[in-house]
């Protein structure tokens, strides 16, 4: 926009359509590297845009994404036309449920009057806090001769190996301390991530939370075989904010939650509660995720949902 104060869409004809990237596109390839990230956006979000038209023509606007569907193909999502009105018109849209598939594009159609000149001002596009609801599950890996589904390239991993399996929705193995796996933005703040976790022969495995790079973050880590624990990451290392006994065992399933609000975060394994308070508020927001320490856990039934 020449006159400053958002971004000018000016077309004559029925439509148009702007859109922006939030992840990587499946059918571009690239050659000599690899490109690791997570999405920008996911479903459960709620994209919010102000729009600004003056005088004459009154367009309509759809928001919609593009996602990745589960046959790894690019889908489209459409909300519902919103007709502007003359001066400022705000547009909500929380995006419904795609599965968990990565949204790889998110924009507007813009539709006038054909055969004439429409202009309208876009003022702002934001999307804030963890998603209303984020679920990935069931078993994403339908044969092991089969290329790794794109859903799999949303996670961001410094584990050893990670990857879909055959009967989980997801493994995390790692012959060391510290085999991260994440998930969102710094977007996220106040929320929930929980999930069935299976351990397998490890020395602790568990949850993250806010991570802000793979030793930045928040933990709830089953350890032992007899001790629950929140704990904070640093580039020191490990700091216990909070433990409890608590005896499990392997390859026996639990459904484990992580819930940060402010500076307080709680952990909840079956009918097991423990509670913890970093003075510090050393990570106000960040990612999600799995940890494994010497090696590996299996993980299901993986959703994010808001806590604001």
């Amino acid at each position: 926009n020449p006159d400053g104060q958002g971004l000018l869409i000016r077309f004559t004809g029925e439509s148009a359509s702007i859109s922006t990237p939030t992840f990587f596109d499946p059918n571009i390839r690239w050659q000599g590297y690899d490109a690791i990230a997570s999405p920008s956006l996911y479903e459960g979000q709620t994209m919010t845009a102000r729009f600004f038209c003056g005088e004459g023509i009154l367009p309509q606007v759809t928001t919609y994404v593009c996602y990745v569907s589960k046959q790894d193909t690019v889908a489209i999502m459409r909300d519902d036309a919103t007709p502007l009105r003359q001066g400022e018109t705000e547009i909500r849209w929380t995006i419904p449920q795609l599965g968990g598939q990565p949204i790889i594009r998110a924009g507007f159609l813009v539709q006038g009057e054909q055969e004439t000149s429409n202009q309208i001002v876009l003022r702002s596009l934001d999307w804030k806090g963890a998603p209303q609801a984020y679920q990935l599950a069931g078993t994403l890996q339908k044969n092991i001769t089969d290329p790794m589904p794109f859903v799999y390239r949303q996670f961001v991993s410094s584990a050893r190996n990670f990857g879909l399996s055959l009967t989980h929705t997801l493994c995390v193995s790692h012959p060391d301390e510290n085999g991260v796996v994440t998930i969102g933005t710094r977007d996220f703040v106040n929320y929930s991530i929980s999930a069935q976790i299976t351990p397998q022969p490890s020395q602790s495995c568990g949850l993250v939370i806010r991570s802000r790079g793979h030793r930045q973050y928040y933990a709830a880590l089953l350890s032992g075989g007899n001790t629950l624990s929140i704990m904070v990451r640093d580039a020191s290392g490990d700091r216990a904010l909070a433990k409890t006994a608590f005896v499990y065992s392997e390859f026996k399933s639990l459904n484990m939650t992580l819930t940060v609000q402010d500076n307080h975060l709680e952990a909840r394994v079956g009918e097991t509660c423990l509670q913890a308070f970093d003075p510090l508020s050393l990570y106000p927001s960040g990612g999600a995720g799995f940890r494994v320490d010497n090696g590996t856990m299996m993980v299901d039934d993986f959703v994010i949902t808001n806590a604001s």
